[in-house]
This record gives structure tokens, sequence and C-alpha cells, in this order.
């Protein structure tokens, strides 16, 4: 257990790190098909301007990315490589996630190299979405990022696929190596299958947390397609995340289950 308490802890964080960004500092009101919304959270209240309170909430669930990576790669690396203690395996795991995470603050970028007029894309943006009240637009911090989705859309579902493939990859492998291991015991063989698993588990719920969503959001941008009682669902989606990630945690991993019903009980 020891050796992944990095990787866990870095879940960990990340996911409270995300949690705090949309529940406390962003309050993020989207309409992702518009790609459009204002903020209600304290950098609104300090006057943190909305594209980039707007481009920190996209980076923070793409930081979710080398999260999940590390952990399945942190784990096929210490039972498939060989040399998973030398100093240049070392280095080339330093270089591989300074990569990802380089790609995680950059990915979103193109999005934001065209942003329109502010009084011309609110009347634009009531030609094209008349559904949207206007009392809406007429908040302050209102922003439109662009008139046209295909970039954001573009750039979401590009590091989505990024991301995952990574992910994919190091559960395979694992899962390849896990089943052919001869060369330890069965009781041992059995325990790192039954870790791994809760692992996959863990990790899936917050994955699904966040893409389905998102996957949602995406399609409607895609279609130019706004519903604004389904486009604050997905957004309310998201913000539970942390709840079913924790809750998640403490079912599938017996020693932090037992860590907190103890301090429950001392508490008590």
């Amino acid at each position: 257990m020891s050796r992944v308490k990095f990787s866990m802890l870095l879940m960990h964080f990340t996911c409270v790190w995300i949690d705090i960004y949309f529940n406390l500092l962003a309050i993020p009101y989207v309409m992702h098909a518009a790609a459009s919304g204002y903020t209600l959270g304290l950098l609104a209240l300090f006057r943190v301007p909305t594209p980039i309170i707007y481009y920190f909430a996209v980076v923070s669930l793409f930081l979710l990315g080398p999260a999940i990576i590390l952990f399945f790669e942190d784990r096929y690396h210490r039972l498939a490589r060989l040399d998973s203690e030398t100093k240049s395996r070392h280095m080339k795991r330093l270089i591989y996630f300074g990569f990802n995470y380089f790609v995680s603050f950059i990915s979103i970028l193109p999005s934001f190299f065209n942003i329109p007029n502010a009084a011309e894309a609110k009347v634009h943006l009531l030609q094209e979405f008349p559904c949207i009240p206007s009392v809406i637009v007429e908040k302050s911090g209102f922003f439109t990022l662009a008139y046209d989705n295909t970039i954001i859309v573009s750039c979401l579902l590009g590091y989505m696929t990024f991301a995952t493939t990574q992910a994919l990859f190091f559960i395979y492998r694992t899962t390849i190596y896990l089943s052919r291991i001869k060369t330890v015991s069965k009781q041992t063989i059995r325990l790192q299958r039954q870790y791994f698993k809760n692992l996959v588990i863990q990790t899936t719920v917050p994955i699904l947390i966040v893409a389905t969503p998102t996957t949602y959001l995406n399609v409607s941008a895609a279609l130019d397609y706004l519903d604004m009682g389904m486009n604050n669902v997905a957004i309310l989606w998201l913000t539970t995340h942390g709840i079913f990630s924790t809750v998640t945690m403490l079912m599938v991993h017996k020693p932090y289950r037992d860590a907190s019903l103890g301090f429950l009980v001392e508490a008590c």
C-alpha cells in the first residue's frame, strides 16, 4: 500500500481541487452549446476576468487526466517493469508526466485565440439561441468564448481521447501481466488482482461522473442544440464528482474505510 501512496494522494488532491474550484472559487453557470456563461464564485467577487476563470475550470478538469494515468502507470511500472528503480526510468517517467501536465494546460488555449466583442456577442447569442433569457445575457461578467463551437469541441474531445487512450493502455498492459504471472504465489496473485480491480473501480466512478455530462455538453455543442434544463443538470452532475469519488474510495479500500470509521467513533 505504501508504494501507491503518492499516486493515490495525487488523485485525491486533484479531486478535492476540482470540487473547491467548481463549488467555491468559480461556481460557473455555463451554456456550453452557446459557448457562454458567467460565474458566481469567490473569483468573480474579486473581479477576476471570466475568461481566466473559464480557462482554469477546463484545466482543472483536464488535470484529472494525468492523475488517472499516473494511477495506472504506477501500478504497471511497479509490477511489470524490471527497470522500475533505475535512474533512467525515473527520468523518463518525469519527462512523460511533465509532458502530460503541459498538454493539460495548453489543450484548451486555441479556443481563446479569437474571442468576439462582448456587445456583438450578446446580440448574436440572443438571435442564435432565443431560448436564453435576456436577463442572463445582461449579467455582470457574462462572457462568450466563440460564435463557432468547432474549435472548443475539438479541443475538449481531443484531450479526452489523448488521456483516455493512455489510461486504457496501462489498464490493458497491467491486466495482461496479472493474467500471465506465474512467478509468485497464488495468494499474492489473488491479492494483486483484487487490489488492481479496486483501483479500476475507484477511478471508473470519477471518470463517469466527469465524462458523462461533458460528453453530453460536447455533443449538444457540436449540434448547436441548447436545452437549458439538461444543460443545468449536466453542470450540477459535474459538481457531485467529489462526493462519489470519496464514497467509492471508502467502499473499495478497507484500510481507508476502517480509519474513517475509527475517526468517527472517536469523535462521537
